[in-house]
Order: structure tokens, then C-alpha cells, then sequence
């Protein structure tokens, strides 16, 4: 009987220490001064780059569309591990470096995505584990080294409404915001990274984005790709007129080994959406 209490207790106190070390994901929001997005046990939290004015063929490309840094927190028990991506002017990607050694983060990529686009921008991978206040903190820091805004983000209000039909006939529905409109798709291979298996939209998904300019779209994003997709992705996108910016890893010890593929395009919106469904059949992706 004794035993039996005791084991009753013990398992009560297991249970304490387990609720007591659960996150409050609001404190964490407090430090950034926003909300996060929650998607498949993972917290998102957006940076758009609203300082900047970048511009392609003297037109401006959304912060949405590919100006926007991000960090994911992925529960770990008490912990969490938390990867994501700092859009930077090439000015800024000294200091950030030096704060990501201070702050004990670890770079895993710098790269661009996009092409032609003045001023230059960079793209920084980075990679930490800890206790998420604790992070969040020190990833504030990192980003105090920039002029990322970090008030509270404004909502932009829209006044038309974008008809994305030709893309949507191709591609399936979307995900609208103003004059953006993204795609995201899965990979059917479980990736894990530093042994620990990733949710299958954690920074492990290919993504895409289209931005209405004029009677024609911008799209950029990039294609999560094994070794032995690369090659006939490359040769789909550039047969179609879509530029390859860049080709190289996210992170350090993902299995199975994975490729980024960034691209980048401006033409009929149709034009380009049948060229990524053509790219996008030559993967072992999630296409609904």
C-alpha cells in the first residue's frame, strides 16, 4: 500500500514539475512586442522589414514578399529550439554576426534570395536551444543590432481586392494578404535536425510568394529539394524563364541531407504559376 502511495505522489509531482515548466508563450510575446502564429507545436514570430524600401525594375518589393525575418521556437520539454532567418543590408551583417557570437547563437547560412533588387539585401540562418524567455531575449539583442522596427506591428489595410484566378486554377487556393499571395508545401519525408524530428512546415516546406505588380507578378521563394531533385528543378525553372539565386543548406546536421533553392521572376501571373507546377512535379512534395 505504501508503495502504491508512492507511486501516486511521485507520478503527482512529475506532473507538477511538467505543468510548472510549461512556457507562457505571451511573456515571450511581450519581449517581441507581438503575437505569435502557431502552426504544427511550433510559435512563429514575423519581423517585416518595414524600414527598408528595396526596389527591382524600379518597383518595390513587399516586406511579405521577401523582406521579412522571422524566429520559430520549437518546444523541447522546458526547452526549445529555435531557428530562422534575419534579412539584413549588407552594413548590418557585421554587427549581426558579432551579436549572434555574443548572444551564443549559431550561423548556419548567409546567402541572398533575391537578384537585382537595390540596395543589396543578405540573408542570415541562424540556429540556437535554450529556455525560450531566455532566447527570446537574447535573439531581441541580436536584432537591436539592426534597424529592424520592433514596435508593435501595423496592420496594413488594402482597398482592392486582387483576383488571383490564373494562379489558383494551377496552383489550388492560396493564402491572400493584399497584394501577396503564398503557397507553402510539404515535403512526405520526416526531416529531423540535431536528432530531433521537424514538423513538416518548420523551416523544412518549400514556399512561394507572387506580388501583383501591374498586369504581371514578382515571385521568389524556395524549393526544400534532395540531392537528387536539384538538377531537374533547376533545368524546369530556367527553361521557363525563372531565375535560380541561390542554392545551398539552412541548417548543419538535417537527415536526410536537403537543399535550398531560391528563385526569382517577374511576368504573367499564370506564365509563372504554370512553370512552378511544372518544378514542383519533379519533387517528392505534398501537391494537393
Amino acid at each position: 500500500m505504501k508503495k502504491i502511495a508512492f507511486v501516486i505522489i511521485s507520478v503527482f509531482a512529475v506532473s507538477l514539475i511538467s505543468y510548472g515548466q510549461q512556457t507562457d508563450w505571451n511573456e515571450v510575446g511581450k519581449i517581441f512586442n507581438r503575437k505569435a502564429s502557431q502552426t504544427d507545436g511550433y510559435y512563429k514570430f514575423a519581423f517585416p522589414r518595414a524600414d527598408l524600401t528595396v526596389k527591382i525594375a524600379n518597383h518595390k518589393v513587399e516586406p511579405g514578399l521577401a523582406l521579412t525575418s522571422w524566429i520559430a521556437f520549437l518546444p523541447m520539454n522546458s526547452k526549445a529550439m529555435v531557428m530562422g532567418d534575419l534579412v539584413l543590408l549588407e552594413s548590418e551583417v557585421s554587427p549581426v554576426l558579432k551579436s549572434i557570437v555574443k548572444n551564443n547563437f549559431s550561423v548556419t547560412a548567409i546567402h541572398n534570395h533575391i537578384i537585382g533588387e537595390l540596395p543589396k539585401v543578405m540573408y542570415l540562418h541562424y540556429y540556437a536551444e535554450g529556455e525560450p524567455v531566455d532566447l527570446a531575449n537574447r535573439f531581441k539583442k541580436i536584432l537591436s543590432s539592426t534597424a529592424t522596427p520592433l514596435s508593435t506591428p501595423v496592420s496594413v489595410k488594402y482597398s482592392a481586392k486582387i483576383d488571383w484566378d490564373s494562379v489558383e486554377k494551377i496552383l489550388g487556393k492560396g493564402i491572400p494578404n493584399g497584394d501577396l499571395l503564398s503557397y507553402s508545401f510539404k515535403r512526405k519525408e520526416n526531416i529531423s535536425d540535431n536528432n530531433m524530428l521537424m514538423p513538416k512546415t518548420y523551416g523544412v516546406n518549400t514556399t512561394f510568394s507572387f506580388q501583383k505588380v501591374g498586369d504581371k507578378v514578382f515571385t521568389t521563394g524556395d524549393f526544400v529539394l534532395l540531392a537528387d531533385e536539384v538538377n531537374n528543378v533547376i533545368k524546369v525553372l530556367t527553361q521557363n524563364n525563372i531565375t535560380v539565386t541561390a542554392l545551398h543548406n539552412h541548417m548543419l546536421t538535417e537527415k536526410p541531407r536537403i537543399f535550398f533553392m531560391h528563385f526569382w521572376s517577374y511576368d504573367k501571373p499564370g506564365v509563372l504559376a504554370k512553370a512552378l507546377k511544372e518544378a514542383l512535379e519533379e519533387t517528392n512534395l505534398s501537391v494537393k
